[in-house]
C-alpha cells in the first residue's frame, strides 16, 4: 500500500519540476542524502571509511533505496552513489585524517573544500544540487518525513 506521504512528495516534485527525467534525478539524489543521514557512523574510527561503508552500511542503504523505489521510482545507482558520498563526508568530518590535505584548488566554495565534499561528491551531482539548492533541501526534508512515516 502506498503511503500518502509518498503521494504528497510525488505531487510536490511534479509541481516544481515538470521534466520527468530531472524530477527523477532530483528525487534520487535527495533520497541518497537522506539515506546517508539515517545510516549510523561507527562509534570509533575504522581502518578505512570506505571499507566500513562497503561492509557495514551498504546493504542497509540498498534496502532503504529499494523500499523507497517501491513507492516512487528512482535511479537506484545514483541514490546509492549519493548515499555513499554523503556518508563519507560525515565520516571524514567525524574522524578527520590529518595526513590527508584539504583540496584548496577548484571552483568550489570554502565550505565544500573544508568539509571534503569535493573529494567525495561527483561534479555533476554537485552542480545539480547547486542549481536546485533550495528545492533539494525541501526534498530532503520531505523524503525524510516520508521514510519515517513508512516505519
Amino acid at each position: 500500500m502506498t503511503n500518502l506521504k509518498y503521494l504528497d512528495l510525488q505531487t510536490f516534485v511534479r509541481s516544481k519540476i515538470p521534466d520527468a527525467v530531472v524530477a527523477k534525478k532530483a528525487t534520487s539524489i535527495a533520497l541518497g542524502i537522506v539515506i546517508s543521514r539515517l545510516l549510523p557512523l561507527p562509534t570509533t574510527e575504522a581502518e578505512s571509511g570506505e571499507s566500513h561503508y562497503s561492509f557495514s552500511a551498504y546493504a542497509t542503504a540498498a534496502e532503504m533505496a529499494a523500499a523507497f523505489n517501491e513507492n516512487i521510482l528512482v535511479d537506484i545507482n545514483l541514490a546509492l552513489d549519493t548515499a555513499r558520498s554523503h556518508w563519507m563526508i560525515r565520516y571524514a568530518n567525524t574522524y578527520p585524517n590529518v595526513n590527508l590535505p584539504l583540496i584548496s584548488i577548484g571552483e568550489h566554495d570554502f565550505l565544500v573544500k573544508l568539509t571534503g565534499a569535493c573529494r567525495y561528491v561527483n561534479e555533476d551531482t554537485h552542480c545539480f544540487c547547486e542549481k536546485y539548492s533550495e528545492l533539494m533541501i525541501v526534498m530532503v526534508n520531505r523524503i525524510n518525513r516520508a521514510m519515517k512515516a513508512q516505519n
